[in-house]
């Protein structure tokens, strides 16, 4: 008979969830369970619910206790737990019915004292919630090492978790949660990981943990979140300098900038300004730079903005006012252009302006960076004129994608509604799931006010879903402005060589990790050299308009040198048409990369693939082959259009 599994389900005021819980968790194909549901003191029915699972199935056991909190009740399930597995579950969260099950396996194949899968954060319909900065999935791997355990738990997602986990109990012997914190898990999963003689990860999502309101995780920030988060994070410090792990502290320097990050950009700041920054902050930053770490300048950065904003603001007002001397009436805003590492955002403003030199029009032109937008935005108002054409970027920024990219164009379309507004090619993409309809109601609306808005669409989904919803505003249906650019990228091909991987790793990604490790391996088995890049690039300081050509022609380079690409990102696609390069191309969720492929299938070098598994073949195939590097004719929808305006 296989060994008991002990689940404790902590549970406090989650009667709308807790059915799903236990239900998920009863449902294993592992049989062999002890649940132990933890009510901490609820006051709705939740104590009615346990005591009727525990009524229906022997494997429950339910402890009423007075409310103490997670740690509490999670420290009860604990002490009488009689598994030699454990396993937690929040109790409005809900698992896949092989969870325990594959765990086990992984645990018995190994002898891993822990197991680790995937989670994933969606809403109350399902849906995938994603974080900021969210780190990429966990892939199949055995660690023996500390540290490398401890750069594990920096490096993916979901690692310091309670949840999603199969423990050997024997790790819990010394070990409980710290009670009345929040953060709990953050106390002790070096300790627990320290005791480990090896952990095993799973690559599959099991866990589904629920983002709602009111939940501990969807809570602002507050006192109480920001200083045990702090305290979890120093305890780890200390921890590694009494078990000789002195070069681990580089890892928890690096945990207290993010939380320093984080609050920051928190309405609670604000209150607490003056406490973080005259000790924690100063002391965060000797010690980063003690460890040679750039995140030091940044966050010296960050808690001296303000007199840095006020110059970087008075160096935009001269600006402005120069090329206001120097520029024709009426002038042309090209507004919020980007200023972080996506290169694909970059070649979009680069062809941009390449148009509008083409047509003679750079000396009406001025171009307003993201960041001196938001700092100077209520200023430009007072100084745009009527007149004057306000044209913004295109991308896949329209719709809940992006939802911080498409409220900046809805607030560039509202402030500016007396002005000729002009779009260049984007996607549009409303999720299905919460707040989808509101966002796409709002949008009607202040698209509708705008007195002459005019939005390029760049796939033929888009341009069908905005004909259907967006009445009253002049639609055009255009490729990615980048792809102009082909005309522009000139010289002769290096010697190509090898494979460049071009994979997502974000919320937008559309190859599964087993995928991806798939099209490596299948490389290594038939000794082809490959790279892996993408079109973002990490930096601390902006790329600004001046290094924008530079950073562009650099990454171009990169694809010039390869024999095939193989991505799922839309500029991977459109960089290796540019520049003359064969590809093979994978859809995504957005339909960004099939609707960009429909205007360039003419190129011959360029393959789309259906499925992912015909990777692998089309790359056999593609490999030896000597291609037609065509060039692509961009259609002159924009130009005529622009054009019009007649200036």
């Amino acid at each position: 008979m296989k060994p008991l599994i002990t689940i404790i389900i902590p549970i406090y005021n989650v009667e709308k969830y807790l059915r799903k819980c236990v239900e998920s968790v009863l449902n294993q194909t592992y049989r062999n369970l002890e649940v132990i549901l933890a009510d901490d003191g609820s006051n709705d029915a939740c104590d009615y619910i346990c005591d009727e699972y525990a009524r229906i199935d022997k494997r429950v056991t339910v402890i009423h206790k007075q409310n103490g909190g997670l740690s509490s009740a999670r420290n009860v399930g604990l002490n009488v737990a009689q598994g030699e597995y454990i396993g937690f579950v929040d109790s409005d969260d809900y698992i896949d019915a092989n969870m325990y099950e594959n765990l086990y396996s992984a645990l018995s194949k190994t002898a891993a004292d822990m197991a680790i899968c995937n989670f994933k954060r969606v809403d109350g319909d399902g849906v995938r919630v994603y974080a900021k900065n969210e780190k990429p999935p966990l892939t199949n791997a055995i660690l023996v090492d500390y540290c490398e355990m401890i750069q594990l738990l920096y490096r993916y997602h979901g690692v310091a978790n309670a949840y999603n986990k199969l423990y050997k109990k024997k790790l819990f012997e010394r070990i409980r949660y710290p009670d009345g914190r929040l953060h709990e898990d953050e106390f002790i999963i070096h300790r627990i990981l320290h005791l480990c003689g090896s952990i095993v990860t799973v690559p599959d999502t099991s866990y589904f943990a629920l983002s709602r309101k009111g939940s501990v995780i969807s809570t602002g920030y507050s006192d109480k979140r920001f200083e045990d988060r702090l305290a979890a994070f120093m305890d780890r410090e200390q921890f590694f300098k009494d078990t000789g792990y002195r070069k681990l502290c580089k890892f928890t320097m690096r945990s207290v900038y993010g939380l320093l990050i984080e609050a920051i950009e928190s309405d609670w700041y604000r209150n607490n300004k003056r406490n973080i920054k005259n000790g924690l902050a100063a002391g965060t930053v000797v010690k980063l730079a003690l460890h040679f770490d750039l995140r030091a300048l940044k966050l010296l950065y960050v808690f001296n903005k303000y007199p840095i904003e006020k110059l970087l603001t008075f160096k935009f007002y001269l600006y402005f006012m120069f090329n206001c001397l120097k520029t024709k009436s009426p002038r042309i805003f090209l507004l919020a252009t980007p200023t972080h590492g996506n290169l694909g955002d970059h070649a979009i403003t680069y062809a941009e302006r390449k148009l509008f030199k083409k047509l003679d029009y750079q000396k009406r032109l001025i171009e307003v960076s993201h960041d001196d937008y938001l700092r100077n935005a209520a200023w430009l108002q007072t100084r745009i004129k009527p007149l004057d054409i306000i044209t913004i970027d295109g991308g896949g920024n329209l719709g809940t994608l992006w939802k911080h990219n498409d409220d900046k164009i809805t607030d560039i379309i509202t402030q500016f509604t007396w002005n000729k507004i002009f779009i260049f090619p984007q996607t549009c993409f409303y999720h299905p799931g919460a707040g989808s309809a509101e966002r796409l109601e709002r949008n009607k609306r202040k698209y509708a006010a705008c007195k002459d808005l005019t939005v390029c669409l760049r796939d033929k989904m888009s341009y069908d879903f905005a004909r259907a919803n967006f009445d009253g505003v002049k639609l055009l249906y255009a490729p990615d402005i980048a792809l102009s650019l082909s005309c522009y990228i000139k010289g002769k091909h290096l010697n190509r060589n090898g494979v460049l991987l071009c994979l997502r790793s974000d919320r937008e990604k559309s190859l599964s990790v087993l995928a991806q490790t798939s099209i490596s391996d299948f490389l290594i088995k038939n000794q082809i050299p490959f790279i892996e890049a993408s079109t973002v690039i990490k930096r601390l300081l902006p790329i600004s308009c001046a290094k924008r050509k530079r950073e562009l022609y650099r990454k171009w380079r990169e694809f010039k040198r390869s024999r095939i690409v193989v991505t799922d990102r839309l500029h991977g696609l459109i960089f290796a048409a540019i520049t003359g390069t064969p590809c093979i191309a994978v859809d995504n969720e957005s339909g960004k990369i099939n609707g960009a492929y429909q205007w360039i299938s003419g190129l011959r070098f360029i393959h789309f693939a259906d499925r992912p598994e015909l990777i692998n073949a089309e790359i056999a195939g593609m490999y030896g082959e000597a291609l037609d590097c065509g060039r692509f004719v961009y259609p002159d929808t924009v130009e005529k259009e622009i054009r019009n305006w007649r200036l």
